[in-house]
């Protein structure tokens, strides 16, 4: 798994590749709260195009980033979630409360 982030104006956007499993979760976990914290950012875009799977570790370190965006009355945003990624935030509810599109930044 890889992180790339970028600001885009006044927001973060954090680009992950690779599967988001236990194996990697707390390490993403680190580095998006680091980084939110450090730029100081209200928006945060998540674009999870390039992940090819997630499990419910993955769903606790999304879950738990807009906790921490909530908190600072901030938002967060998906962007282009792979099918399989798309239908497991379906399942667990998160899409209810997490905007996602289905474009990205430049389209």
């Amino acid at each position: 798994m890889q992180v790339f982030f970028s600001r885009e104006g006044d927001a973060l956007l954090a680009r992950i590749k690779g599967e988001i499993d236990m194996s990697v979760a707390d390490a993403l976990r680190r580095e998006l709260e680091e980084n939110i914290e450090r730029t100081e950012t209200n928006i945060l875009f998540l674009d999870l195009s390039e992940v090819s799977f997630m499990d419910s570790s993955g769903l606790a370190v999304i879950m738990g980033r807009y906790r921490q965006m909530f908190c600072k009355k901030g938002q967060m945003v998906i962007l282009r979630p792979q099918p399989q990624v798309e239908r497991l935030l379906e399942l667990s509810g998160l899409s209810r409360i997490i905007a996602i599109r289905s474009k990205g930044l430049e389209d």
